[in-house]
Formats: structure tokens, sequence, C-alpha cells
């Protein structure tokens, strides 16, 4: 029987060793996964309802279902910043993004 699974880019990300932050087990509540679709957004799900808050090309990870086994789909995660102390003396900038492309790979 063939698996029923549905990928979703965190799992992608997972085959990739890449670190998507998450608070909620996967469940799209933290709204921390975050990635930039960058390539092959053609063969994603639409949007949940969870992503509402969204605008494309950002998805959840956790919610970003793949809907072809074989489909490529490059993307980057966000991530922000930790909150900084010494905001004031200009050392730290608010919340950025660091991104990291990664192919995804059919499994």
């Amino acid at each position: 029987m063939p698996d029923k699974r549905v990928r979703t880019l965190f799992d992608d990300a997972d085959e990739h060793e890449l670190k998507v932050p998450t608070s909620c087990r996967r469940s799209g509540r933290c709204r921390e996964c975050i990635v930039e679709v960058k390539a092959g957004d053609e063969f994603l799900e639409p949007p949940t309802e969870v992503e509402n808050f969204l605008r494309p090309p950002y998805r959840l990870a956790c919610q970003a279902s793949v809907t072809s086994p074989g489909a490529k789909i490059e993307f980057s995660v966000l991530r922000r910043k930790r909150a900084c102390r010494r905001a004031r003396s200009g050392e730290c900038s608010g919340p950025s993004t660091g991104r990291r492309m990664v192919p995804s790979s059919g499994s």
C-alpha cells in the first residue's frame, strides 16, 4: 500500500537537516516556521486558513503540503534575532531574517 502521509516543507527541511523554528509541534499555532518559497510554489497546496496572515511567497513549513511526490521546491527559512538588551546603542537592530536556501527533494 502506498504511503498516504502528506509531505510538507517541514519534512523536506528535516531531510536536509535544516532547523526550522517551532514550538507547537507542527500544528501551525505558533506561526514560527515561516519559509519563503523561491521556486516550485505550483507544487504546493493552496495556503491553509492558519496561513491567512502571510502573503506570497511566504508559507508555514508545517502547513505547506506538497502535491507531487517528485516535486522540487526551493525555499528558505526565516528566523528572527533574539531580543537584544542594547538596542538603544545601535548594536542590535530589531527582528531580522536569516535565510538559507534549501532545494526540496521528492521522497
